[in-house]
Parts: structure tokens; sequence; C-alpha cells
């Protein structure tokens, strides 16, 4: 009997242990970041992600820049573009593209609105996508999607650039989506 009460109480008390120190783990490394002053609770987050005080709020700017994008007309649009769509990767750049009409008409049409990304990446200040953290696993982030099709639009107007060989113009591609990564915070 007191073998069986042995095989017990020593996988209980290695469990018990085992618990203890996760929970003084865990209560150390939430007080290091109390005390970096980071956020804990998806309510302090809320809090926590607004744009620091006194800096120049620049939202609206990307939301207005970024809203073309990833909508049903822009997604009909994509159709057989490369990178943008479902029209595959972009051949090496001594290579001509295999439907160069499609890539010219869709930097066409969305020329407007590819110039409004550039606009948005030389404005100075502060992103915060709206963001409701206290949802938890419900946050939707529609923006995401949003900056993913820009990058892949810019990526096709840069492939372009390269081919014509307007270094310029490229470099300012590279910032523009650089300035795109940069709102995500």
């Amino acid at each position: 009997a007191a073998f069986g009460l042995l095989l017990i109480a020593v996988p209980l008390v290695v469990y018990l242990s085992w618990q203890a120190h996760g929970r003084r783990l865990l209560r150390d490394e939430l007080n290091a970041i109390k005390a970096k002053g980071e956020p804990i609770t998806t309510g302090e987050m809320d809090a926590w992600y607004a744009a620091p005080s006194g800096a120049r709020d620049i939202t609206a700017i990307w939301l207005a820049a970024i809203e073309p994008f990833d909508t049903p007309d822009f997604n009909k649009a994509t159709t057989n573009v490369p990178i943008v769509g479902n029209g595959g990767v972009a051949p090496p750049l001594d290579q001509p593209w295999p439907d160069e009409a499609t890539v010219a008409n869709f930097l066409q049409t969305y020329e407007k609105e590819i110039a409004a990304l550039h606009a948005a990446a030389k404005e100075q200040g502060e992103v915060r996508f709206p963001r409701k953290f206290s949802q938890g696993i419900a946050l939707l982030l529609p923006d995401v999607q949003k900056l993913r099709s820009c990058v892949r639009s810019l990526s096709l107007e840069l492939q372009q650039k390269l081919r014509a060989k307007d270094v310029e113009a490229a470099l300012e591609i590279l910032e523009t989506q650089y300035a795109v990564g940069q709102t995500i915070h």
C-alpha cells in the first residue's frame, strides 16, 4: 500500500512543482512586460495602439490610398495579370512579358490608384489602422489584404520600370513598398 501511495505521490509532486515553476516564470514575464510599459490585456492593447501624442496621424491618407485595392472590381481586373493576379510570376527582366498588353492595361487602369500610394508614402506621420484588440481572435484585419494587393501592384509596376531601365522610378517604387510595410505596427 505504501508503494502504491509512493507511485501516486511522486508524479503528483513533480507535476505540482512543474506547475508552480511555470506560474513563477509567467508572473516574472508579465512583470517584465509591465515594467516596459507594454500592454498585456486586449483592453490595454486598444489604448497602447493609439498614435503617439503630438504625432501627425496620416491613417486617413493611407486608408484612402489602399481602399481601391482588393475590392471585387480590383480582383476582377487582376485576372491573368502576373504578380498581382493569377497570371503567374514575372519572367526574367531580359525576357518579354507573355502578355504585355495585359500588364500595360492593368497598370494604366490603376495608374491613379498606384500614384496615390506613392503620394501617401511621401507623407510624414503615424499610421494606426482601425483595430479593436478587445475583439480577441475575432479581430479582422481587412487592411492587411489590401496592403498585400498594393505591394503586388507596386511589384508589377517595378518590373515594368526595370524593363524600361527607369532606375529613378524603380527606386521610388521600392521606397513606396517600404512605406507600405511601415504602416503595419
